[in-house]
C-alpha cells in the first residue's frame, strides 16, 4: 500500500492537504521532503520543493536536476516566494514524463505513493475560478482546469478566499446538525 497519499492532476500536484502514514516508509518521504527543503526558497513554497523531492525519488540518477533551476539561493524580503511556480509545475510535468511517470494519478506508477484524481476520489483541488484567473497557463493548460478544479461533492477545496471558508463553515455545521439527529 501507500504510505503517502497526494490529490494530482493535470496542473499542479498539491500538497496542502495529504496523508501521511506512520510507517518506516511515511518516516522517510516526510524525511527526505524536510532534508531537501531546508535550503534556499521554492515556489510555492513547501510544494514547491516537494516536486523536486518526488523527482529524486521517481528517477534518481536518471533525473535531470534541471527544475531545482526555480529555487532561489537566499530568502528575498522584497519578494519573499519565487515568482516562478507555473513554470516550475511545466518542468515538474515534463520531467516526469522523462522518467516515464506521466499525468496523472496510478499511470503516474509510484511505489509508496498514492496520487488520487477524479472527483469521487480526489481532494484538496483548488476552486474553478482561482485557476480561470490565472493569466499564466497556456490554452492547452486552460482547457484541463475544468477536469481538476473542486466541484461541489469533492472532499476538500483549497483556498486562501474567504468565501470558499463560509461555505465550508456551514456546509461543518449542517453536517454536525444531521450527525445529531
Amino acid at each position: 500500500g501507500a504510505s503517502v497519499i497526494f490529490t494530482d492532476n493535470a496542473l499542479s500536484l498539491n500538497n496542502g492537504v495529504f496523508f501521511l502514514e506512520v510507517s518506516d516508509a511515511g518516516e522517510d518521504f516526510l524525511r527526505q521532503w524536510y532534508t531537501d527543503c531546508r535550503s534556499g526558497v521554492w515556489p510555492w513554497a513547501d510544494n514547491g520543493c516537494m516536486y523536486e523531492v518526488l523527482l529524486h525519488r521517481v528517477g534518481g540518477e536518471r533525473y535531470s536536476g534541471r527544475c531545482a533551476a526555480y529555487r532561489e539561493p537566499e530568502y528575498d524580503e522584497k519578494r519573499p516566494e519565487p515568482r516562478t511556480g507555473v513554470q516550475l509545475m511545466r518542468c515538474f510535468n515534463e520531467e516526469m514524463e522523462q522518467l516515464n511517470a506521466g499525468c496523472c494519478g496510478p499511470h503516474r506508477g509510484l511505489n509508496s505513493i498514492a496520487l488520487l484524481t477524479g472527483q469521487q476520489d480526489s481532494f484538496n483541488h483548488h476552486p474553478c475560478f482561482e485557476l480561470e484567473q490565472s493569466t499564466e497557463f497556456t490554452s492547452a493548460e486552460r482547457d484541463k482546469i475544468k477536469d481538476h478544479c473542486f466541484m461541489d461533492g469533492m472532499f476538500l477545496v483549497h483556498s486562501k478566499n474567504r468565501s470558499c471558508a463560509v461555505t465550508s463553515e456551514k456546509r461543518m455545521a449542517e453536517l454536525g446538525t444531521r450527525s445529531e439527529l
